[in-house]
């Protein structure tokens, strides 16, 4: 077994998980829970900014480097897909995994931005409306919804994709997502705490500022 997966990431995987989730259920049901949508995407701003700070400065597998590959790579491992062994073992994401992170990363950050630039023109206006023409504002409302339907769907593919690998190629994708390790031989990630924290501050700190200076809301995460 290998440690790949630091605490971290783990953490970062499955609060995504449920922040989405929430965000969701309170943009559905709108009323006083609006308030709650925003401290949610606030939170989810934060994360997604963790995320991309720790994809640069974190544990080895956590890294972009590991996972982000070219069009030749990606193109050389779909056939492998649809072989149940074909001695393709991923310590990090394989080229395809890659892509969904990506993906999903860009999503979240396009219906953040959207939405903080979004009114409802009753109870809810985003800290980025006032910067903006209410043209613009409206373009942004109508692209948040339009953004989140993709991401369902992105998302539910992901789901599915993992789920393939995890029934027919017996690659114990969401343990590892558990407990952090993946049976297959190689080097161990090494977790330091002490970045964490510091990429922590500094993404609630990055998201408070850009809130504070270019809005007029504010939260204390």
């Amino acid at each position: 077994m290998t440690k790949v997966w630091d605490p971290s990431i783990r953490i970062f995987h499955w609060a995504t998980v449920a922040i989405i989730g929430g965000l969701w259920y309170t943009g559905e049901q709108g009323g006083d829970l609006i308030y709650l949508h925003q401290t949610l995407g606030f939170s989810l701003a934060a994360l997604v900014l963790y995320r991309i700070i720790w994809g640069f400065w974190g544990s080895r597998y956590a890294r972009f480097r590991e996972f982000v590959r070219g069009p030749g790579t990606i193109l050389s491992y779909l056939p492998s897909m649809f072989r149940r062994n074909d001695g393709h073992r991923h310590l990090s994401h394989n080229p395809m995994g890659g892509i969904a992170v990506l993906t999903i990363l860009g999503l979240i950050l396009a219906q953040l931005i959207t939405g903080m630039m979004s009114t409802d023109d009753i109870m809810f206006d985003g800290p980025f409306v006032s910067l903006v023409s209410s043209d613009i504002s409206d373009i942004a409302r109508d692209l948040h919804g339009w953004i989140f339907a993709i991401l369902q769907i992105v998302v539910v593919i992901h789901v599915l994709a993992v789920v393939w690998h995890q029934r027919f190629k017996g690659e114990p994708l969401i343990q590892s997502m558990i407990h952090g390790s993946k049976p297959y031989e190689g080097e161990h990630a090494r977790f330091s705490a002490l970045r964490a924290i510091i990429a922590i501050v500094l993404a609630a700190g990055i998201s408070q500022f850009i809130i504070r200076f270019f809005g007029d809301v504010s939260i204390a995460f």
